[in-house]
């Protein structure tokens, strides 16, 4: 049946993985119940998992590594999202239809919304910053023959300010550990164009901005639809106010709480001691989060309702890690390549690598949660390591990657998993690079 040693591992590494999610033989829906945090998607803090890694072939020292990191915790991205919500309960405390406890959370309402209006909105929180610090701090210690000595550590962010900050924390931790290391910082529209490619790649067209942003894409149709069959906003609307049909300065029982559970889910990411999440009920939570889920899942994951256009756009990403990498197997005196970008380009990159549990396809809304999961793929501060290895007086590299630092596979055989050839990995990657060009370029 089997033809070679190489196949028998990879069968037994495609049993295995297969049944790594759920986690413990836990459904989705009961792992959100048990960490509801999980309900928040995007919004997930970052979580390690320390885990043994496995030894390389005997010989085989780290020598590179190659990074993409989306920016750490941070609070919600426009000053907008905290207004909505406050401008409804100032309405509905001014006409005294606020209920004993709705005035309860109009009070955290009001002192989340204070702490981000004006001020914070889409930076970087302090534990942002604390996570690419650990996740700095680990890598070094992981592998330290990387970092040894006055090496170059190339580092690029996109023009936001958090993935700025996410890259100055990271340098400032490496610094600490290692003075000597020669750290080079970018970030400009140049390294937007392959950091934030959704946004900045010349290549998106018209088709590909219909459906992440009209209201009338196919998506948003079917994610309507499931919103008013799963989403009733009576019970909520009822526990806030007096009367249930209560509904101010446009914004409606259903906008209030999706808006709400945005609020609750970040509050995670931001040093506040407030939580709103005691509004919901779990059933409540697991199907907000399949809307939000949906939605990241149809605008940047392996979705058919995107017609594969991010994961081609992410090409342009795939093709500097491989050119950069390349680079420093010729020069060695390159440490690493760090970059720092956003969950919208993470998505996509990691579905067109097939990073294992990030490049599942589906077309059910509510069966997408089974094979696709946001929080668990994107969290805050979410990172790809592609950590390359040579033995001494040999030609051959190995690279071991790292799906937030736990150690993963992409669909090529390895008898040496989770190590792979870079000769056979360069491979791969460079024919997924040519098979979406020749789907979309010609």
């Amino acid at each position: 049946m089997f033809n070679s040693k190489k196949q028998i591992y990879t069968l037994f590494y495609f049993l295995v993985f297969s049944f790594l999610l759920p986690l413990n033989g836990q459904s989705v829906k009961e792992e959100i119940s048990e960490t509801i945090e999980k309900s928040g998607g995007v919004y997930y803090t970052y979580h390690f998992q320390n885990t043994k890694q496995t030894a390389p072939p005997k010989g085989y020292k780290p020598f590179y590594i190659s990074h993409y990191g989306r920016h750490g915790s941070r609070w919600m991205t426009k000053d907008a999202q905290y207004q909505k919500v406050l401008d409804v309960f100032n309405a509905a405390n001014e006409n005294d239809v606020l209920s004993e406890y709705g005035k309860e959370i109009y009070v955290k309402v009001k002192l989340v919304a204070e702490d981000a209006i004006g001020k914070h909105a889409g930076d970087l929180s302090p534990l942002g910053a604390k996570q690419h610090a650990e996740i700095a701090t680990r890598m070094y210690r992981s592998f330290p023959s990387v970092f040894k000595g006055a090496k170059a550590v190339n580092t690029y962010a996109t023009i936001v300010p958090r993935c700025i900050l996410s890259m100055g924390s990271f340098n400032r931790t490496l610094l600490g550990i290692n003075p000597k290391l020669q750290i080079k910082a970018e970030a400009n529209m140049r390294t937007s164009t392959f950091l934030n490619f959704p946004e900045y790649n010349p290549l998106i067209n018209k088709e590909y901005q219909y459906i992440k942003s009209n209201n009338n894409a196919e998506w948003r149709k079917i994610q309507k639809e499931f919103v008013q069959e799963k989403i009733n906003p009576d019970r909520i609307k009822t526990l806030l106010f007096n009367g249930n049909s209560y509904s101010q300065n446009g914004v409606d029982g259903t906008d209030l709480v999706i808006a709400l559970y945005h609020m609750a889910s970040n509050l995670q990411n931001v040093d506040l001691d407030v939580s709103l999440y005691d509004i919901f009920n779990k059933d409540e939570l697991y199907y907000l989060w399949l809307v939000e889920n949906y939605r990241f899942y149809a605008s940047y994951g392996s979705s058919p309702m995107n017609k594969e256009y991010p994961v081609f756009y992410a090409t342009i990403l795939l093709q500097n890690v491989i050119d950069l990498a390349e680079s420093s197997i010729k020069n060695k005196n390159v440490a690493a390549d760090l970059r720092f970008g956003h969950d919208t380009a993470f998505m996509p990159f990691l579905a067109l690598l097939q990073i294992e549990n990030c490049y599942g396809v589906e077309t059910d809304l509510e069966k997408i949660g089974d094979v696709w999961q946001s929080y668990r793929i994107s969290p805050m501060a979410a990172n790809l390591q592609f950590v390359f290895y040579q033995k001494k007086k040999t030609d051959e590299i190995l690279v071991k990657i790292l799906h937030n630092e736990q150690e993963v596979s992409v669909p090529i055989e390895s008898e040496i998993f989770p190590y792979y050839r870079w000769s056979e990995l360069k491979t791969f990657f460079k024919k997924r690079i040519s098979d979406y060009n020749a789907q979309f370029l010609n």
